[in-house]
């Protein structure tokens, strides 16, 4: 975008997200990214999402995006996919929360850390 007489880049929605869904730590946890993606989920280019986390090659990305469409009820191709895909091991849902007490998603491959009334939490 221009800015006065500067041009600055800006990373789209879809970017934001997985860069969001890579680094927890750098947007607050699970807890916000999730009701994020619920609340921009009409305005999100969902193929543009698609080809972007193809082209990130991150499985914890994959696996964290899966679930949080799957808590929010989101039936598109991409979360299809996502849901229909095999996983190996375990990934934690959200790097910053507590490990000590977890489920095992076997359908996405994690260990959730943070229960579906949490990601919920923003009123949705």
């Amino acid at each position: 975008i221009k800015f006065g007489h500067n041009i600055i880049n800006m990373a789209s929605r879809e970017k934001t997200i997985l860069d969001c869904l890579a680094h927890p730590e750098y947007c607050g946890g699970m807890k916000e990214v999730a009701p994020g993606i619920f609340e921009e989920r009409d305005n999100i280019d969902w193929e543009k999402l698609k080809g972007y986390l193809h082209k990130l090659g991150n499985s914890a990305v994959e696996r964290r995006l899966g679930f949080i469409l799957n808590v929010f009820g989101v039936d598109n191709s991409l979360a299809k996919e996502l849901a229909e895909k095999r996983y190996t091991g375990y990934r934690w849902l959200d790097t910053l929360e507590q490990k000590n007490t977890f489920v095992k998603s076997k359908k996405f491959g994690l260990l959730v850390n943070v229960s579906e009334e949490e990601l919920k939490s923003e009123g949705f």
